[in-house]
């Protein structure tokens, strides 16, 4: 069983997903605090690895590399894990507000 996405809240409340392929790493992708995703939506777009999210983009991420954006998540609580076998692990004494309402834990 391999993580395929981890689900990250900084402390401002905003999410930041993590993917990752067969090789590693593939992509960090943030934005999710803005409610453009029901949790619905976010469930099935994560199950299957964000596949269809536009490609890392350093300049979207202040010039970081895809390692250097990654690490920077460390500084973030962790709370969700997607893994390839279809189970999803959930951290809610881990998330604030925004995660709560991501995963429909607090309207």
């Amino acid at each position: 069983m391999r993580v395929s996405v981890e689900v990250y809240e900084d402390n401002a409340g905003g999410i930041y997903a993590a993917v990752f392929g067969q090789e590693g790493l593939k992509n960090v992708l943030s934005g999710f605090e803005y409610g453009g995703m029901s949790t619905s939506e976010f469930y099935d777009t994560a199950m299957y690895g964000f596949y269809d999210a536009d490609e890392y983009n350093s300049a979207e991420h202040n010039g970081r590399t895809l390692d250097e954006e990654y690490t920077s998540l460390e500084s973030c609580n962790l709370i969700a894990e997607f893994y390839s076998d279809r189970v999803i692990k959930l951290y809610p004494a881990d998330m604030g507000s925004a995660g709560m309402k991501l995963f429909g834990l607090k309207d």
